[in-house]
């Protein structure tokens, strides 16, 4: 099973295995596929005009972490452009068009 995509369940508790983390630049593309975690870094500055590809399947809901002191700016593929601010992460869910924010 590879890491990014591998899911455990155990006690009725799913737990999900993450990506490794990955430095994101301005312009950047967040690439989804069937991934349920997704970590980034921002090497300290603001990513913008960042790009979130298609889900896989409606209902689809990804984590999509911050581990930097950057903010994350996501201005194609979800509504609303959401950012994820340092060191924080955002839950959002596949609705067949778009990504929506859940929190």
């Amino acid at each position: 099973t590879s890491n990014s995509y591998a899911v455990s369940v155990s006690n009725g508790h799913v737990q999900y295995a993450a990506d490794a983390v990955v430095a994101l630049a301005n312009g950047g593309t967040i690439t989804v596929g069937s991934k349920s975690v997704i970590r980034f870094t921002t090497a300290g500055i603001n990513a913008g005009a960042i790009t979130l590809t298609a889900g896989s399947q409606i209902g689809q809901i990804i984590i999509v972490t911050n581990e930097d002191a950057g903010i994350i700016t996501i201005t194609a593929g979800a509504l609303g452009a959401p950012s994820i601010v340092a060191e924080t992460a955002a839950q959002f869910v596949w609705n067949g068009a778009t990504w929506v924010i859940l929190n």
